[in-house]
């Protein structure tokens, strides 16, 4: 079995961390948009 197959070395817990945060960033990001978009389209669909 090569260790390529399954790389679980020390070193991806950073990569790990790094996605993490930067999703978070996106889900923010994506959040705050959704949010706009809705106060936006709810006003003009009410009447």
């Amino acid at each position: 079995m090569p260790k390529a197959a399954f790389p679980l070395p020390n070193s991806n817990a950073s990569d790990f961390s790094h996605l993490t945060s930067y999703n978070k960033i996106l889900l923010t990001v994506i959040s705050r948009e959704l949010r706009h978009s809705n106060f936006k389209q709810k006003p003009r669909r009410k009447r």
